[in-house]
This record gives structure tokens, C-alpha cells and sequence, in this order.
């Protein structure tokens, strides 16, 4: 619950508990990790099909 609240909305999260920094910074990571894995398994998927695409001609 509170790591949706965190990807959500992270202001909810730093008005809630404005003291606690590292988990701020812990929220922060693990969004940027968590897209950088989005965008990186949609490039690969894109690449495989765009690839088989390309050999299937």
C-alpha cells in the first residue's frame, strides 16, 4: 500500500512523512529502476519483433 502510494504519488508520501529522507531517496530509485526496466523490456521486445519483421521479408 504504501509503495503504491509512493510510485502514485510521491508528494502524498513526502507530506506524510517529510522527515524520513532515506525513504524518499529510496521511492526515487526504485521508480527510476522501475521505469528503466519498462522502457528497457519495451526496446526489446520492439528490437525482437522489428528484427523478425525485418528477416521475414
Amino acid at each position: 500500500m504504501l509503495f503504491d502510494f509512493a510510485v502514485n504519488d510521491l508528494s502524498y508520501l513526502v507530506a506524510v512523512d517529510s522527515n524520513s529522507k532515506w525513504l524518499k531517496s529510496l521511492v526515487i530509485s526504485l521508480r527510476s529502476t522501475i521505469t528503466t526496466m519498462l522502457i528497457d523490456g519495451f526496446c526489446h521486445i520492439f528490437n525482437s519483433w522489428a528484427t523478425r519483421d525485418h528477416y521475414n521479408r
